[in-house]
């Protein structure tokens, strides 16, 4: 079975539409299931990477809400 390692931008890219997003749900829902592996630094780097798009006005605080807790 394959492994791959997300950093913290390609994990954003499944619980936050972006360019890439396809590319990265394609790989997290293949049918020979790959092991993704991620720091724990990425919950940190993740919430803030989010709360910056709701800053920004990017993001409403809602669906920011709703991909932490999906996270």
């Amino acid at each position: 079975m394959a492994s791959y390692f997300l950093d913290t931008s390609a994990v954003a890219k499944l619980y936050i539409r972006e360019a890439g997003t396809d590319q990265v749900l394609a790989l997290a829902t293949r049918a020979d299931a790959p092991s993704l592996i991620i720091v724990s630094l990425c919950r940190v780097e993740l919430c803030a990477a989010i709360r910056r798009r709701v800053r920004s006005k990017d993001l409403s605080a809602d669906d920011a809400s709703a991909a932490l807790l999906a996270f």
